[in-house]
């Protein structure tokens, strides 16, 4: 089933590069009203800086946080998926990216993270920012930021089959949703346990941006590195 879904999604991009290889047609403007149609799910935020699509209405900071050894007492540590539409003369068009919020009593420096699903480790590096890295009155934050683009595609294709295998199964009566591993790494490894609501906040997402022709545009994203390795516990 895994192949399946990591086929799947390859050859909806390889149909996309060879449709735009054998016209060279310009890419139309990224339209955001699938997620309009979809007010219950998802939020669309018009900014100066570009257009905002999360899934906050379906699933709050509170339901996708995660614990740690040097938790705040005013903040949640949160793993949140968005799409950011980009203004750009040549046409908007989507990135799509996974955030991993922390904030601590003590700051990490995290460089890279890794989520640990099913048996594979995905770790993404370079995702911390020194502009992103914030002491607050109460605590001290710092904001994750993976891009998803062409050669993250093994992980997207992970997170739709995992989040579909959870869609399945939350609206049952006492549903229990699945935990994975999250590993922060800086000064330290900051292991924690992640709530299965996070990978159903990105499974959104993410089959919001491939049902809207987002992996069109992939290729415009500028991707967070990703190193896979399987056989992982």
């Amino acid at each position: 089933m895994k192949r399946f879904f990591l086929l799947l999604l390859c050859l909806l991009l390889m149909s996309v590069s060879v449709f735009a290889e054998g016209t060279e047609a310009p890419l139309p403007a990224y339209s955001t009203e699938y997620f309009e149609q979809k007010p219950g799910i998802y939020r669309v935020s018009v900014q100066q800086n570009g257009t905002f699509i999360d899934a906050s209405p379906y699933y709050g900071a509170a339901e996708k946080s995660f614990i740690h050894r040097y938790e705040s007492d005013t903040h949640y540590s949160y793993v949140y998926s968005d799409i950011l539409v980009v203004k750009d003369d040549a046409g908007d068009y989507p990135v799509l990216r996974t955030w991993v919020i922390y904030h601590g009593t003590q700051p990490i420096h995290a460089g890279s993270v890794t989520f640990v699903l099913d048996g594979a480790s995905y770790t993404f590096s370079n995702v911390g920012a020194e502009n992103r890295r914030v002491e607050t009155d109460s605590d001290y934050k710092e904001s994750l930021l993976i891009r998803y683009g062409s050669s993250n595609t093994e992980f997207i294709a992970a997170i739709r089959r995992i989040g579909a295998e959870i869609a399945a199964h939350m609206n049952e009566k006492g549903y229990v949703y699945p935990t994975y591993t999250l590993i922060l790494h800086g000064k330290e490894d900051l292991t924690v346990t992640l709530d299965g609501r996070c990978i159903a906040d990105a499974y959104l997402m993410m089959g919001g941006f491939v049902e809207s022709g987002g992996p069109a545009y992939l290729d415009k994203a500028v991707s967070t590195k990703l190193t896979v390795k399987q056989g992982v516990k």
